[in-house]
Formats: C-alpha cells, structure tokens, sequence
C-alpha cells in the first residue's frame, strides 16, 4: 500500500509536466490542436497523446512513461538498439493497445532488446544502425483486452 501512496504523487507529477510541456510548445486540445508531425513518435506528439488521454489506466502508464523520458531516460543515455526507442514502443503500444497489452508489448520488447538479442529478420532504419519495430499493425497479446482499454 505504501508503494501506491508513493507512485500517486509521481504519476500526477508526471502528468501535469507533460501537460506543461505541451502547452509550451502551442498544443490546445479546446481548439483542434491536432499536433502535425513527420515523426509520429516526436515529443510533441507523445505529450499531446498524454493531454488527451481519458482512461485513468492508460493515463498512469503513459505519465510515467513519460517521466522516464524526461528524467531518466537521459541520465541513462541511448541504450535501444531499435526504432523508435524502447520507452516510445512501450508508449504508442500503451496508447493504442491499452495498459495491459502495450505493458504486456514493452516488456517482450524490453527482452528483445538486451545486447544479446538475435537481431536478425528487422529492416534497419535509415543509415543510423537501428533496427526499424513499430507496435503499429501488430496482435496485442490478450486482443480482447482491448476492448475494454485495458
């Protein structure tokens, strides 16, 4: 129970500079603030998914995504042998799969990831050295959480 009481504050934390953040950048979800960007997965977009998000589930999971991308993440520099990284993955995979299924997503993308992996099969992306793995398009694990948005 104490972990809970903990991660609340964290979460809403999270939250409120996300929203920050967008709204810094002219985001404004009141006036048709469609965030237009070539990178679907660019700052921008992540924190604009984050301002509009209303299942409390998918709102905790994708605030402390954001979290670790704003505070962790570059404490830890660049690690992901993928595109988009691991923590984006995880994030599109939340918002469009629900919190269960894009966690579910992120974890077996977290084990595919790791420095040992077999990384044969992916595209690379561009001249950079990544291998390109978008969650867009694939099965959810358990497809018929889904439909509740878990």
């Amino acid at each position: 129970m104490n972990i809970l009481r903990l991660l609340g504050p964290v979460f809403i934390a999270g939250t409120l500079l996300t929203a920050h953040a967008a709204a810094s950048d002219g985001w404004d979800p009141w006036k048709g603030g469609a965030i237009k960007s070539s990178d679907p997965y660019s700052a921008k977009l992540l924190d604009g998914k984050v301002a509009e998000e209303a299942n409390p589930a998918r709102l905790a999971g994708l605030a402390a995504i954001r979290f670790y991308q704003l505070f962790i993440g570059p404490e830890l520099g660049s690690n992901c042998q993928f595109h988009p990284s691991c923590s984006r993955y995880t994030f599109t995979a939340i918002a469009e799969k629900g919190f269960l299924n894009g966690t579910l997503m992120g974890a077996e993308r977290l084990l595919r990831c790791n420095g040992g992996a077999h990384l044969q099969g992916y595209p690379e992306w561009g001249t950079t050295g990544l291998m390109e793995d978008s969650p867009e398009g694939k099965e959810a694990p358990i497809s018929w959480l889904s439909r509740f948005g878990l």
